[in-house]
């Protein structure tokens, strides 16, 4: 991706970033197919703004596949086991916008909180929507159903846990004020196109992807803590303040 684009990156920390056990980033191309095989590249880059010692660190068997670079009064972090595969820079000055709800979000009725447990299903159509949270529990599936921009104000604002699964059909994007919990089936976007979904923070708040499920999206959230961890993968890009991944 080039710099200029919104996901610069795989991982994008405005204070530091963070790799630790087996993880690891790399690339590949979605407009030519799924990825692994011959769609897997080293354009896994790790960026950061960080201008401290270990801005970027490594610990455990975790590599980038790709580029580090940090700011210029920044380090890189090698445990014995870690590796960088590209290069090592302390050249980095770009910075990261911030988060703007657009306005026919934020001026929106606001309606009810989504909270759905057992084994409800529930869809929302194409369309503008602003509520206090979205809740997705047990096996409980929330289903995405065409062009669907969501605006969530509360500070416990996404949560989806147990076997619960957000499904997206079309192309959506949530904006959150406060956190999100994303772990068990999490998000399943059908498309698996990671341009089709994107998850905005307003906040300095956490984001948390968790468990077995695959994220293909982007996760956008310059103010908050964002940490991906357990057995899944996430295809896209992360921009958070302080990124982690284990």
């Amino acid at each position: 991706y080039s710099r200029s684009m919104l996901f610069s990156a795989a991982a994008f920390g405005k204070s530091r970033v963070t790799l630790s056990g087996n993880a690891s980033t790399d690339s590949y191309n979605s407009d030519i197919g799924a990825y692994g095989g011959i769609n897997r590249g080293s354009n896994g880059d790790v960026i950061t703004s960080g201008s401290t010692a270990g801005a970027i660190t490594l610990t455990g068997s975790s590599t980038i596949n790709g580029n580090a670079d940090t700011a210029p009064a920044g380090t890189v972090l090698l445990g014995p086991a870690s590796r960088v595969t590209g290069s090592i820079t302390h050249t980095n000055n770009d910075s990261i916008g911030e988060v703007s709800v657009p306005s026919e979000l934020s001026g929106a009725f606001s309606g009810a909180a989504i909270e759905i447990a057992g084994s409800t299903n529930q869809v929302l159509t194409s369309g503008n929507y602003k509520m206090p949270k979205i809740k997705v529990s047990g096996n409980a599936q929330l289903t995405l159903n065409g062009d669907v921009n969501i605006y969530l104000t509360e500070a416990e604002a996404l949560s989806i846990t147990g076997s619960g699964r957000l499904v997206v059909l079309g192309n959506a994007k949530i904006y959150i004020d406060g956190s999100a919990n994303i772990s068990g089936a999490g998000v399943v976007n059908n498309s698996l196109l990671p341009e089709n979904f994107t998850l905005y923070g307003t906040s300095s708040s956490t984001i948390q992807v968790s468990g077995s499920g695959v994220f293909y999206g982007g996760i956008y959230a310059p103010e908050a803590s964002i940490s991906v961890t357990g057995n899944g993968g996430v295809y896209g890009g992360v921009v958070g303040d302080i990124v982690t991944v284990s």
